[in-house]
């Protein structure tokens, strides 16, 4: 794997301010002097998305981490100062050293509980009689596997072996899940100065560096599989209460003019919105004979149910947030239904309105294709005080 860097100008001093820089590329990182970095996830599949990771503040330092499956931008709040660096510099830098370990420990924490510390590793060379979870109780140590394996316990990378054309060294932080070794492993200690002077941290920040992108991406997924989840369980929830709320209203029990009623859709539907509104079913008195117009039967049918009625355009989205009964008309035929919202509770999104007919048939209106099958206006209706 190449180094990661910042692709940038290789000056020594960057005024910064409203980004974003991408993190990846070839050979630098950057002390952040002045200011601070925040530094987003790019996730496969979802151009535009930015997932928060950290914050490098001033004083620390941003090594770039971004690949192409997984890029990383860095947003400079303004005025942040940055002053890049070489490999070739920073191994000159051994005072970088608190701010590299800083660093790791912010990325380990990502996504990743901690777990529990394992058995102490002296200085120089150790040998594992058995199978042991590996992590420090503080800070961060440097290991090369001599014989047998270092594993991530969550497979978020391929196990570490021994290498015969490269050290296989590791960076091994407190924070983070830690590393799983086989029994027999062998492992050797190293100092950190050491790495940073001789290049051979480079490696094994990169590996780390690929393995905490695989982890937060991983959480991302989980994380939006949840979302999604829980707004199908509310969408079903919803659809049960609109359920519950129409066999409520079809177990009542009609009238002794329900014979008559059924036979006049209208008043049908007019009867449901009363019902929903709270009254008890009203005994409708005879609307006045000859309303030449569908208006004027639909005022009339309201005064009988001691309604008044009021007409409204059913705006785009109108069912997310209809809070009240209204009387509607299918677009093909024009049969009036009861629009009777679902039972959601106060402040809550409702989602869904159930168009009610008079035979007792309801479909659930809860997109612009079913909202599509009414006329785009309809009637609301106030209690008589």
């Amino acid at each position: 794997m190449p180094h990661l860097a910042l692709r940038g100008a290789p000056v020594e001093e960057a005024e910064a301010g409203g980004g974003p820089l991408v993190l990846d590329g070839g050979g630098l990182l950057f002390l952040v002097e002045a200011g601070a970095l925040e530094l987003r996830l790019g996730l496969p599949g979802q151009a535009g998305t930015a997932v928060p990771l950290l914050t490098v503040p001033a004083g620390g330092v941003a090594v770039a981490l971004g690949t192409a499956d997984y890029p990383v931008h860095a947003w400079p709040e303004p005025g942040t100062r940055l002053r890049p660096l070489t490999p070739e510099e920073a191994a000159l830098l051994p005072h970088l050293l608190p701010a590299l370990e800083a660093w790791i420990l912010a990325l380990a924490r990502l996504a990743a509980p901690a777990a529990p510390p394992g058995p102490p590793l002296p200085e120089g060379e150790v040998t594992l009689p058995e199978a042991a979870l590996l992590r420090p109780p503080e800070g961060v140590i440097w290991l090369e596997v001599l014989a047998g394996r270092l594993e991530e316990p969550d497979e978020a990378a391929s196990p570490v072996l021994p290498d015969a054309a490269a050290p296989a060294i590791v960076v091994l932080p407190a924070a983070g899940p830690g590393l799983r070794a086989i029994a027999g492993t062998r492992l050797r200690r190293l100092d950190p100065a050491a790495l940073l002077a001789d290049g051979r941290i480079w490696p094994a920040l990169d590996r780390f560096h690929a393995t905490c992108l695989t982890r937060a991406a991983s959480w991302c997924r989980r994380k939006e599989a949840l979302l999604v989840a829980r707004l199908s369980e509310r969408e079903r929830l919803e659809a049960r209460q609109v359920a519950a709320a129409l066999s409520s209203l079809a177990d009542a029990q009609p009238d002794a003019g329900g014979d008559r009623m059924a036979s006049d859709p209208l008043r049908v539907a007019i009867e449901r919105i009363a019902r929903a509104q709270g009254l008890t079913t009203p005994r409708m008195a005879a609307a006045p004979a000859g309303a030449g117009d569908r208006h004027g039967a639909v005022i009339a049918a309201a005064e009988a149910a001691r309604l008044r009625a009021r007409r409204v355009r059913l705006e785009p989205g109108w069912w997310r947030t209809a809070e009240e009964p209204m009387l509607g008309f299918r677009a093909e035929d024009g049969t009036p239904v009861a629009l009777l919202p679902g039972g959601a509770r106060e402040g809550r999104r409702r989602g869904a309105v159930a168009a009610v007919a008079a035979d007792g048939s309801a479909e659930p209106i809860r997109s612009p294709e079913a909202a599509a099958r009414l006329e785009p206006f309809a009637y609301t209706s106030l209690l008589y005080t």
